[in-house]
């Protein structure tokens, strides 16, 4: 999914619009789906992301990326334009100024009310912070974020990357630990 995102942003429009038709009418024909009964779900948060290796390296070791909050990713779309038929153009202005806001405009209480709703609507298990390291903006708010989150009992990962990184040792072995407790802690959860 985050690929298709990326490519919204820098394909020709049209080429891009015939083929995200020709996914939506594949994936439609096939009926496939992702079995995710077994897996910890999680939210990845911050920075651009420009490689999905990023989450294929964190999707290997047995999570699903459910949901994001990054300016690549949901955030873009996730409030769709208000319909305004008197003035179509005020319409799109609005939501384009009202979207998910950035940490480099907003203040934090916005976003954080919409983490805390994506957690409940999607289900989430864990947050992974990714945060690039010159990214200033992500990383003064994934201070203030992570302990709103642990105080309702929502564990946090917090892995600092390089533009382009996708795997490395580091990011796996983190990665590992981390889905592996939240595995734990799925599992005691049901079992009591």
């Amino acid at each position: 999914m985050q690929e298709v995102l990326n490519a919204a942003f820098c394909m020709p429009r049209e080429q891009y619009n015939s083929l995200l038709e020709s996914l939506l009418a594949e994936i439609e024909t096939t009926g496939r789906a992702i079995d995710c009964s077994d897996k910890v779900r999680l939210m990845i948060y911050g920075s651009p992301l420009s490689n999905p290796g990023f989450i294929k390296c964190i999707e290997d070791e047995g999570a699903i990326v459910v949901v994001d909050e990054m300016c690549t990713g949901l955030g873009t779309w996730y409030e769709f334009p208000q319909e305004d038929y008197q003035n179509p153009v005020q319409g799109l202005s609005r939501s384009y100024l009202n979207k998910a806001p950035c940490p480099r405009q907003h203040p934090q209480e916005r976003r954080f009310e919409i983490i805390l709703r994506l957690f409940k609507e999607y289900k989430v298990d864990g947050l992974v912070c990714q945060i690039i390291r010159c990214c200033t903006p992500y990383q003064h708010d994934q201070v203030s974020l992570a302990p709103i989150l642990q105080e309702k009992g929502y564990p946090v990962l917090r892995l600092d990357t390089e533009y382009g990184v996708g795997y490395s040792g580091q990011l796996t072995t983190r990665a590992q630990a981390f889905v592996e407790m939240l595995r734990s802690k799925k599992y005691q959860g049901t079992k009591t």
